[in-house]
């Protein structure tokens, strides 16, 4: 299998190429969770699409299905599922959601290096961030379900310009 992660400098900048490869636009609906940290929605803000909080199972503080699938309009462009503190109870049936009605799921999986159910989605974001399971002092990846979307990312990522190919061309930067 190809690689289809995509190096970044901060999770919330995987986060907002995952909300540009959704297409996620003005207008636009996006499920969120109610826990969650502001990170993860101000780049849905920024785009001009409405956040829809969706209620949480107390049990796991994850995204409650039921309540997702109710929330579900022909305007929604993605479902965020937030793997909080780790913890990924519930993220196989947020999956099937989105498989079941076509929209693309983007796990926030920035606290879930180390459980046992995660990078399923889409997209995955991962942090490094000093604070995480695993860090780097900073920095985060995007993890794409498919290889069209991650060269997307790696395009959009640096300019526009496809560093891998001016490398076989070359073409220093």
């Amino acid at each position: 299998k190809k690689n289809n992660c995509v190096a970044v400098n901060s999770a919330t900048s995987a986060l907002e190429l995952s909300y540009e490869l959704a297409g996620i636009a003005d207008g636009d609906e996006v499920i969120a969770p109610v826990l969650t940290f502001n990170g993860a929605n101000l780049p849905i803000v920024r785009r001009r699409a409405k956040i829809v909080f969706a209620d949480i199972n107390p049990e796991t503080f994850n995204l409650d299905s039921a309540d997702v699938e109710k929330r579900i309009t022909n305007k929604t462009k993605a479902i965020i599922f937030v793997h909080f503190g780790g913890c990924n109870d519930g993220l196989s049936e947020i999956i099937s959601l989105g498989q079941k009605y076509n929209i693309p799921v983007i796990e926030d999986a920035a606290q879930a290096i180390g459980s046992s159910n995660w990078g399923h989605a889409d997209f995955t974001i991962v942090s490094f961030q000093a604070i995480k399971m695993l860090t780097t002092g900073d920095g985060g990846m995007l993890i794409c379900k498919n290889e069209i979307d991650a060269k997307h990312a790696k395009r959009l990522r640096w300019f526009g310009m496809d560093r891998e190919e001016r490398h076989l061309t070359g073409d220093s930067d």
